[in-house]
């Protein structure tokens, strides 16, 4: 199962591969293919601290998003409620 998921994601890639920063007109003014081309031209170190920075962002925000929010009332305020409907009409 695995060497058949490894098999259809890598040919996906390679597929995305031919249809993504071609270096042609509209490649040039694209921010993804830009993008792209500066991450192919990038030496494997470079692209290795890159998956590392990617991979570290994606976890701060994973477990920003998943901190609870805490509950900012006071637990030793007692909140009354005054309303006007509480009181006896004055005549």
């Amino acid at each position: 199962m695995r060497s058949h998921l490894a098999d259809t994601l890598g040919g996906l890639a390679h597929e995305v591969e031919e249809h993504v920063a071609t270096g042609a007109e509209e490649c040039q003014w694209c921010p993804v293919c830009r993008g792209i081309q500066v991450v192919r031209s990038a030496s494997p170190e470079v692209r290795e601290h890159l998956a590392t920075a990617v991979t570290s962002l994606a976890q701060a925000a994973t477990a920003y998003l998943h901190t609870p929010v805490p509950d900012r009332r006071d637990p030793g305020v007692e909140h009354i409620d005054v309303t006007d409907d509480e009181w006896p009409d004055e005549t």
